[in-house]
């Protein structure tokens, strides 16, 4: 679009009106004269008579007005309804955009349509600008929406139309129809204003007066006397009328038999405002909302220190006696509605509930136009929550925040581990999950685990590596024993057993071919203190797979490692390993290692 020239009108007449006229040389003195040189003038007027009905033609084509021949842009299509971008001096597709300022609803540059293109040549359009016009479009908008009725400018298709009323909204004209040759015939209308069916404002006047007798006590008193409900005007809020339906503060109600001429029951309540002509201002103000409200039951009104009344006059069963060239309060309801009909969601009011609020911004009055401000004003509940700590949000129950404490900062103590990651780390500080670990990738400590006692298992030089032989022909069993650090980092940590194993013949070696068991020597909880040493008679089994399926005849190494068993700092683990010869592997097992992995969790 930069190649378009800023800074040129538009062309304001027809290009080369002034040099399509043609001229014819006269028959000269002497000049032999033919057919041809006796018509040459005629044939001349002929085509500058052609011509001139042409450009009148398309000045009048169809009763519409054009522009003819205007730059475009490169995305301008035959049937486009297009918009003037001042920018580079040319025609664009147009789109139904609007911008909200100071609560005013204003038309975008973008839905300002001139008009409708009919033809593209030489890069340059013709625009019908207003009345009717024909045109082969080379889009499918008008294919798909054929049936005869009012157009609206598109806020979603650049230069399209749709059939939807939407708000706020530009009309552009009428389709008549679509011609089985495929041409289109439009009424273009394209400056017509928003449809008056889409924005209703009533007024409907209201009686400024008890519905009763006002037995005044000071200059203000609520009492009413002698109420009558025939006649117009404020009830006491807790008249039977009401059936006990009110809101708080309420203390009168507006007599709801007067009300129906008043289209009620208003659909939108929140929609409706009160204005008023007060006796000592004759200027027509609206009433604060705080001091009304309007439900589907009646109009209320909740204060008691402005009467909605003439506190200086007398009211007598509803009637005044106004004097001769005085002014009495006057009160109008007013009610907005949007129009019927539409298939788009569109905000028509805001209905506060228990714990809500809504309000016109920045100018106050009921939410039903302009920037619309909600709140929310909820409670925190304070007895879930301890001095001095920090905390959040941890839940919400109806209108009530409960508090619940949360940490606020971690201090690791160690030097082996670190937080090693985060959901979100800013530069200083980690946030969310936090993942610690060692930054070495070293998972857990290994320990030594001690040989205590040999029944028949014998100690053998396998090569130059020493270990202990669990023989093929007899039962024996190794008694060791772990000593879990009283300096572990943390208190609920694990251990699990982990042999290295060597065997010198093919065969299949079963899983149970050593079996394990244990017992815990607690660690007393402090000095000098006794704990039972043996609580169980029996050790208990810890299950370790110690299965094989070994091939080869040569020396073969393998490791198992048993299932963790949790422990605290400073117990002794006694571990006991055992093979009950004979069995169904025909060799001897050597162990080469035995270790423990403390695990913390």
């Amino acid at each position: 679009m930069s190649a378009f020239p800023k800074g040129e009108f538009l062309e304001s007449v027809p290009l080369g009106i002034g040099d399509t006229l043609l001229t014819s040389r006269p028959v000269m003195d002497g000049e032999p004269v033919s057919a041809a040189v006796a018509n040459r003038l005629p044939k001349t007027n002929h085509a500058n008579t052609a011509y001139i009905h042409g450009l009148i033609k398309r000045f009048h084509n169809l009763s519409g007005e054009y522009l003819w021949q205007m730059p475009i842009t490169p995305d301008v299509r035959i049937g486009d309804f297009v918009c003037y971008d001042v920018r580079y001096r040319a025609f664009k597709p147009g789109l139904a955009k609007f911008t909200v300022s100071d609560g005013n609803v204003a038309e975008s540059e973008t839905s300002l349509v001139w008009g409708v293109v009919v033809a593209i040549r030489n890069d340059k359009a013709d625009i019908c600008t207003n009345g009717l016009c024909e045109f082969r479009p080379t889009t499918d908008n008008y294919f798909l929406l054929p049936t005869p009725g009012i157009r609206f400018l598109s806020d979603t298709l650049s230069g399209g139309l749709t059939d939807k009323v939407r708000y706020p909204y530009k009309c552009v004209g009428f389709l008549i129809g679509v011609k089985q040759s495929g041409e289109v015939q439009f009424f273009v209308r394209s400056y017509l204003a928003a449809d008056p069916r889409v924005h209703k404002h009533r007024s409907y006047e209201l009686s400024a007066a008890p519905a009763g007798t006002w037995i005044p006590d000071g200059n203000v008193s609520t009492a009413i006397a002698h109420v009558n409900t025939d006649v117009p005007g404020w009830l006491p809020s807790d008249h039977a009328l009401f059936n006990g339906v009110l809101p708080k503060r309420a203390v009168f109600g507006y007599n709801p038999n007067f009300l129906q001429g008043c289209g009620w029951p208003i659909l939108s309540p929140s929609s409706a405002g009160l204005r008023w002509q007060r006796s000592e201002n004759p200027l027509l103000a609206a009433i604060p909302p705080e001091m009304y409200r309007i439900d589907q039951t009646t109009i209320w009104w909740l204060t008691d220190q402005i009467l909605p009344w003439d506190i200086e006059r007398e009211y007598v069963d509803g009637q005044t006696d106004q004097l001769p060239g005085t002014h009495a309060h006057r009160m109008w309801l007013e009610v907005t509605q949007a129009g019927y009909g539409f298939e788009e969601p569109t905000v028509t009011t805001l209905r506060p509930g228990k714990g809500l609020y809504a309000r016109q911004y920045p100018y106050g009055g009921p939410a039903i136009t302009g920037d619309l401000e909600v709140g929310l004003d909820l409670a925190f509940d304070e007895q879930v929550i301890a001095e001095g700590m920090g905390f959040a949000v941890g839940n919400i129950a109806g209108l009530t925040l409960q508090k619940t404490p949360i940490v606020s900062k971690i201090r690791i103590n160690s030097s082996v581990l670190q937080i090693t990651n985060s959901d979100f780390f800013d530069g200083n500080h980690h946030h969310g999950a936090l993942t610690f670990s060692d930054p070495t990738g070293v998972v857990g400590s290994e320990l030594p685990i001690e040989a205590t006692h040999l029944n028949g298992v014998e100690e053998v030089l396998v090569m130059e590596a020493v270990g202990l032989a669990f023989n093929k022909d007899r039962p024996t069993s190794l008694l060791t024993q772990l000593l879990v650090p009283y300096s572990a980092l943390f208190t609920d940590i694990a251990v699990s057993v982990r042999l290295g194993i060597l065997v010198s013949r093919a065969g299949s070696i079963p899983a149970d071919i050593l079996q394990l068991s244990y017992r815990i020597i607690k660690n007393p909880m402090s000095k000098n203190s006794a704990v039972d040493a043996f609580p169980l008679l029996e050790m208990t089994p810890l299950a370790c797979n110690c299965g094989l399926q070994n091939s080869e005849i040569s020396q073969r190494y393998y490791f198992v490692e048993s299932a963790s068993v949790h422990v605290s700092p400073g117990d002794i683990f006694i571990l006991k390993i055992e093979r009950k010869a004979p069995d169904s592997f025909p060799d001897r097992l050597v162990v080469l290692r035995k270790s423990g992995l403390l695990n913390f969790f």
